[in-house]
């Protein structure tokens, strides 16, 4: 069944459990609260999305570096810029040795980019 899904954010880096293919079509101030909602088949699997929602002026993490802008939440005077943080594909070629896929920084659902060359990939 397809049907809208709400999902709140807080700030910072987060992963969400969604069903496959899930389509972001909204965020917005709703009662004080970041929130996202989505367009779900709820009888598909699930996976595991990465969202940043950063203010104004706050550094970008160097563990992100493949994201998509989202939209931007207006609360109280906080204005948060949210995004969805893109985990590169076995197919991508790691950014230091240009040879392969490199996994370091990937070990946690908290740190979801891949940098450098010589670093064990997760088993």
């Amino acid at each position: 069944m397809r049907t809208i899904w709400k999902y709140n954010l807080g700030l910072g880096l987060q992963t969400l459990t969604m069903p496959t293919w899930s389509e972001i079509v909204h965020v917005e101030n709703q009662q004080n609260c970041a929130c996202m909602w989505a367009v779900v088949d709820t009888e598909t699997p699930v996976e595991k999305r990465h969202f940043l929602m950063l203010m104004t002026g706050q550094e970008i993490p160097d563990t992100v570096s493949t994201f998509s802008y989202l939209g931007t939440v207006m609360i109280d005077g906080f204005v948060g810029h949210i995004f969805e943080v893109h985990e590169k594909s076995d197919n991508d070629l790691c950014e230091e040795c240009e040879k392969e896929p490199c996994m370091r920084g990937n070990e946690t659902a908290e740190r979801v980019s891949w940098h450098g060359a010589g670093h064990p990939r997760p088993a």
